[in-house]
Formats: C-alpha cells, structure tokens, sequence
C-alpha cells in the first residue's frame, strides 16, 4: 500500500500537460482522444487545484489504455491564437474538433469532510446527442505526517478512475489481473443500533451507558470494514456532517434510523446502510447486523449476522461488532 500510495504522489507531481501531450500522440491510432473543457470545483475544494483535476482524468485515461487527453497548454495557446486573429467563436466544440477529440468531459469535485465525489459529465464530440455521466466516490484516508493536512491526491485519483469508468460504461475497464482494482463501488453509510434494555434481568453497562457503548460500536464497525474495495465507506464524523447538511436532530447511535434519515442519505445518494438491535437476553445480549440497501425512503436487507455478546464488557462487545461486520460486508 505506501508503494502504491508513493507511486501515485509522484505521477500527481508529474506535470498533466507533459504526460497527455504523450497520451494523445498518435502512438496509438485506435486510442479515443478527450477534451476535458471545464473542471467545477465546488464544496470544500480549497486544498484541490485545477492542475490536480486534470492530472487525475490524465491517469485514468493512460491507465485505461483506451484513451488519450489533450493538454490544457495546447488548448489555451490554441484559445490564445484564435483571439488574436480575432476569431471568439472558441466553444469546447469548436476547440474539440480543431483537436480532433472524440469526447468533450465536464468535471465537478465535492468534499464533504473525508468523502470525495468526482462527477465526469461526457459529450460525444462526433454526434452531441449522444452524452453519458458519471460518478465515483472515495473515502478520505491519508494525512500528511509534518502537519496531519489532508492528502487528497490518492483519493481524487480513485474517484476520478470510478467516474470514468462509470462513463466509459464499463467497470472493468481498470482490471489488469485478478487482484484488486479500481472500480466503480456504491457508497455504504453506518446507522444507529436500536437498544433494547430489559428490566427483568440484571442491569449491564453496556446498556446503562448507551450513549458511550452505542457510539463505540459504529466506531468498530468502521474501523473494520474501512479497507473494503466493494464500497466507499462514510467515517462516522462525514456522517454526522451529512445529518447536519439536512438539519438532522435527535440521531442518536443506539436509536433505529428514522424515516427522514433514509429518505435524506437517499437524495445524497448513499446506496447501502448497515443498522442492527441488540436486546437484552438471559443469554448475555443478542445483536442482529444487517446489511441494507437504500431504495427511495426505505432499507431493504441484503444481510444478516445474529451473533450473542456473553459478557457485559467492551472488549468483548467489540469482538462481537467486529465478527459481525466482517461477514455482512463478505462477498
């Protein structure tokens, strides 16, 4: 992982214009060329620069094989010409065809917190009926040690290749052998577990301190299956900032997710959700884990894990949220 963390670093170093003026040669005659005319940045993008944009759509069209991009330093001494001769019809058509370009891309780049989304809208340059969108998201992993400052190169670049693929209409378009790739991947958010406390058997501080064992539940589930490749997971602080997005009140980590919850990550375009009870048992404590899919304002359960907490501890509880977590996400 920090050599591939390292490799990409360096490439995002490596000037876009350099590296796609060698893309877009005709080195490779069946190779589609891509006009990129506009990057967006929006939300929370003051640490992410126009330069980085464009290095990421290079990588991902390079990595693909496929495709070439045209260079923003061509681009604008072409732009810069025609002005001078006093020719301003410089549409993104105009221009693309004057490259050649097979596609026109239109990029938009949003933060909220440590999730990342990269939206690649894509019009055919040949025939501009025919357009195509996309989107990729990435979980925000990576700080810089001197001053624990986010690191957004790796994660753009991930996001960039699962929107681009999303475009290209083909998810294994990244695939080069049978380990893992990049590839377009849902996004999956961690709800509340619903507390069931029983007064007829003796007290456990699990359940007495809720607030404190409830939370430090969602935590270990994220903790575990934060290094999935099958989802791009929302961190439990990204979490709440989404809540507070949509003035989201009375959300409480040991409550069942309410109506209005669902109905909001599902205009944010969360695709999964994992929720779960745990009730007091003469056993110890039952826990049901469910895995759920997002659809319109209501969960459907893909998974289940019913597991038994025996002991009234946290290291035992974790050991149990963790079990349960691995095999809901399990393929």
């Amino acid at each position: 992982m920090l050599l591939i963390l390292v490799v990409l670093i360096v490439s995002f170093q490596i000037s876009p214009s350099a590296a796609s003026a060698k893309g877009s040669s005709t080195d490779s005659a069946s190779k589609k060329l891509i006009m990129l005319a506009n990057v967006n940045l929006g939300r929370n993008t003051s640490d992410i620069t126009m330069f980085k944009a464009e290095a990421a759509l290079n990588f991902a069209a390079l990595a693909s094989g496929k495709f070439g991009l045209v260079n923003s330093d061509s681009i604008k001494s072409l732009v810069g010409d025609m002005l001078a001769k006093g020719d301003s019809n410089t549409t993104p058509l105009i221009i693309a065809n004057k490259f050649k370009a097979d596609y026109i891309y239109f990029m938009g780049i949003n933060v909220i917190e440590n999730m990342i989304r990269v939206d690649i809208s894509s019009i055919n340059a040949k025939d501009t009926s025919k357009k195509s969108g996309g989107v990729g998201y990435a979980s925000l992993r990576y700080k810089r040690m001197k001053d624990e400052k986010m690191l957004y190169d790796p994660e753009l670049l991930t996001a960039t290749m699962r929107a681009f693929a999303v475009v290209q209409k083909d998810s294994n378009i990244f695939k080069q052998n049978d380990s893992n790739w990049v590839r377009p991947v849902p996004t999956l958010m961690i709800g509340g577990i619903n507390y069931i406390n029983s007064n007829l058997l003796p007290a456990w501080d699990i359940f007495q301190h809720k607030e404190l064992s409830s939370y430090d539940a969602v935590e270990t589930i994220f903790d575990e299956i934060k290094q999935s490749n099958d989802y791009a997971i929302y961190d439990i602080q990204t979490r709440d900032s989404v809540y507070a997005l949509f003035n989201l009140v009375g959300i409480e980590n040991y409550m069942s997710p309410t109506a209005s919850e669902i109905k909001s990550l599902s205009e944010m375009e969360v695709g999964y959700y994992i929720t779960g009870n745990l009730e007091r048992s003469e056993f110890g404590a039952l826990l049901d884990l469910y895995l759920c899919q997002i659809t319109k304002s209501h969960l459907e359960i893909i998974k289940k894990k019913t597991l038994v907490v025996k002991e009234d501890t946290e290291a035992d509880f974790r050991q149990i949220i963790r079990k349960a977590a691995r095999d809901i996400i399990s393929q």
